[in-house]
């Protein structure tokens, strides 16, 4: 048994922010801070403020015990929730298939162990650390916050800042003194000796200081490093002055705020550097190199009764000038006809028979269902990114219309960002030379994800269409009712109608030419 001391006990109550609001009181970093406890933790809240201090009468001993196994089992509960692991997600759908990296109980008991009043940051540390969850995050705090009152500091104000690199201390940067003014730094810095004329750009400790104060406000680490996530929430506000005087209160839905909250867990604690990230419901594709924003392209997804498989692959190779295989499922209805059938064409379809197995192969041209490039990321739904010969569709609003895999516009310009040393000038000298796959010398993760609910890097909070109805089957599966109170409960029992999942992508088959005087076909 993991003996948690005493100064464990109110970190190891710093669960969920979206999480039941029964409150534990505890200081930390210096300041008072209103913790949420996880139900599992309901009936041992009242007595640890008895049970702790007492650790030494013997009469409390047996209850003690019981208290170091209940906490370590909230604790190890934590951190596989905040890897994802809270929901049953096939009772969600079958498509839903993230690989999950839920840590073993051994492993959180024994850091914890050791890690004395720290143990809160190392729990908290299992949450996602992506700027979109964080975004989502600190919405969400300044939506259960009290409303501001007239008399707040106008500091509390949101501070969008230009694009522009990481700071630290010893950095220039022209972004500076906008901090400067925003944290009331421009006197200070005015009135030292050691600030000549000009130095107003660097970015010292002075800055790097009131930077980490705002950090620790929105639950960020705080380094004092003026990061992507730090500036999304400058963006968004509610930063100095907010405990005194209040946080504006936004218009939003606390239960859509949570919901894809949860959504975030499904694709790891760290993101990484390089990356692609498709948001299906909005028909967007984005890559990511060093950690910044690189390409975005629209995509076209799976319509309702064909649905894109939300999971998380690498992509490992890329294809100019592939050949398409009818999948399975359409193949099976024509295998009868195709048996008996003499000629090796079928309406423009090679047909293939090896070992006894028949198949229908497309040739690689301008008409073929995946165009001229598609990227593989192998995975067990057999989907992948590609090109198509109907750019048409990429006009409309509403792009679900494919059977599962993922069309990307302008494909060549999206395979100049993920392939190294191919340029899209080069790609396309490859049109009609033959098959080519192209390997990538780092695989490249790729994740097919659903947020309906997203801030950008901005601050600015948008929702989109459920479209394939996954929110309301999440927010029961929460326990996000009417009031949005947060309850670990059992996955629903019914799950949402869904189609039989497809195996590749599906276009129309026309049916075989009628022979003219002999069986082989025109």
């Amino acid at each position: 048994m993991h003996r948690l001391g005493p100064a464990q006990v109110p970190f190891l109550c710093v669960l969920h922010e979206d999480s039941p609001r029964a409150h534990l009181q505890a200081q930390a970093l210096g300041a008072t801070r209103t913790l949420r406890a996880d139900a599992v933790m309901r009936d041992l809240l009242p007595s640890l403020r008895s049970l702790v201090p007492g650790e030494g009468q013997a009469e409390v001993r047996a209850a003690i015990a019981e208290a170091d196994l209940k906490l370590s089992a909230a604790a190890v509960l934590y951190a596989r929730d905040a890897r994802g692991g809270r929901l049953n997600l096939a009772a969600i759908s079958r498509l839903i298939t993230p690989t999950l990296d839920l840590p073993a109980a051994d492993t959180v008991l024994s850091s914890l162990a050791g890690a004395g009043g720290s143990a809160g940051d190392l729990l908290q540390a299992y949450n996602p650390h992506s700027p979109g969850y964080l975004a989502l995050k600190n919405r969400l705090s300044v939506a259960r916050a009290p409303a501001v009152k007239e008399d707040a500091r106008p500091a509390s104000a949101a501070l969008r800042l230009p694009p522009g690199p990481a700071l630290r201390v010893g950095m220039r940067d022209a972004r500076v003194p906008l901090l400067r003014a925003h944290f009331d730094l421009e006197s200070r810095k005015a009135g030292t000796l050691d600030a000549p004329p000009g130095d107003a750009e660097e970015y010292d400790s002075g800055v790097a200081a009131a930077i980490a104060g705002f950090q620790r406000s929105r639950g960020l680490p705080g380094n004092g490093v003026l990061n992507v996530q730090t500036v999304v929430a400058l963006a968004q506000g509610a930063g100095p002055g907010a405990g005194q005087a209040g946080i504006v209160r936004p218009v939003g839905d606390d239960a859509a705020l949570i919901v894809n909250m949860e959504r975030w867990r499904w694709l790891g604690s760290d993101l990484g550097p390089d990356y692609v990230l498709v948001n299906v419901p909005e028909f967007r594709l984005r890559v990511f190199r060093d950690g910044r924003q690189r390409d975005e392209a629209r995509v076209i997804v799976g319509k309702p009764d064909s649905r894109t498989p939300l999971f998380s692959g690498l992509m490992e190779y890329a294809v100019v000038n592939p050949s398409w295989y009818v999948p399975p499922s359409i193949l099976k209805t024509m295998l009868p006809k195709i048996a008996s059938y003499g000629g090796s064409t079928w309406g423009g379809y090679e047909i293939v028979r090896r070992g006894g197995h028949v198949s229908l192969r497309q040739p690689p041209g301008e008409k073929n269902a995946l165009g001229f490039i598609k990227f593989m990321f192998p995975n067990q739904h057999a989907v992948y990114l590609h090109d198509t010969p109907n750019r048409s569709l990429f006009s409309r609003s509403e792009r679900a219309l494919s059977h599962g895999c993922i069309r990307v516009d302008d494909p060549f310009r999206f395979a100049d960002v993920v392939l190294p040393n191919w340029t899209e000038e080069r790609l396309k000298k490859l049109v009609g030379k033959g098959e080519r796959t192209i390997r990538l010398e780092h695989k490249l993760p790729v994740h097919l994800a659903y947020f309906t609910a997203t801030v950008d890097d901005g601050g600015s909070y948008r929702t989109l269409p459920d479209l394939y109805g996954y929110d309301a089957p999440m927010r029961a599966a929460l326990g996000l009712g009417g009031g949005g109170a947060m309850a670990r409960v059992s996955p629903p029992a019914v799950r949402p109608s869904e189609p039989t999942r497809r195996t590749a992508e599906a276009v129309s088959v026309p049916a075989p030419p009628k022979p003219r005087h002999s069986a082989v076909p025109r």
